[in-house]
């Protein structure tokens, strides 16, 4: 009966760290500020307000023990370093998007005074808007495809790394122990979880 709990036990925390891994990946459309590259704003794709304390404070045990918190750490740290970049490359053209915008509004204010110079003068402005728009454009499609190129390997070696806990895990006291101890902590603990990974009574995980 022991045997067939623990079993059920590693099976709910498999999909759990599946459900975390594969979340990690985000959708990456710019505009509205959600997900890894949306309006220029980083994030791990499912929503912080979509998980509660205790779920986090789950995740992030599991994620220890199985091996994968390194991993998704290695690359949100890669997928970071790839938004920087990529906003640092366009902070030029936003800054000069806003100088053609004032520029825009006040020729149009004067644009009665002297049509033809004022006409030519918008038209020059409007045209450079739109060339800086798709240059900001084409920059944040290039730094998607290569955070989309770190999220499918990060999937790859997490998902390896779940497999090989999973499978070790039932021959392993010690790893069993370890998931034991983690259940009934939280069970006990209730909302808040007991111990997470930063902590020094929290699991240690492989090879620690």
């Amino acid at each position: 009966m022991i045997r067939k709990v623990l079993v059920l036990t590693a099976v709910l925390v498999l999909g759990t760290m599946t459900a975390y891994a594969k979340k990690g990946g985000g959708d990456m459309g710019p505009g509205d500020g959600k997900g890894m590259m949306k309006g220029d704003h980083p994030g791990m794709g499912m929503e912080m307000g979509e998980m509660n304390h205790e779920m986090m404070q789950g995740m992030m045990v599991f994620a220890k023990l199985s091996g994968i918190h390194p991993i998704m750490e290695k690359y949100n740290l890669q997928i970071q370093k790839v938004f920087l970049e990529t906003k640092e490359k366009n902070l030029d053209l936003h800054t000069r998007l806003m100088e053609l915008r004032d520029a825009l509004v006040k020729l149009s204010a004067d644009y009665s005074k002297d049509p033809g110079k004022n006409g030519k003068e918008i038209s020059k402005v409007l045209k450079e808007m739109v060339d800086i728009q798709a240059k900001i454009q084409d920059n944040r499609e290039a730094g998607m495809e290569k955070i989309k190129a770190l999220n499918d390997q990060r999937k790859k070696e997490t998902d390896a790394a779940i497999a090989k806990w999973l499978n070790t895990v039932g021959s392993d006291p010690v790893k069993m122990q370890e998931l034991v101890d983690a259940v009934n902590t939280m069970k006990a603990k209730g909302p808040g979880m007991g111990p997470g990974m930063g902590s020094d009574k929290g699991p240690k995980g492989p090879g620690k």
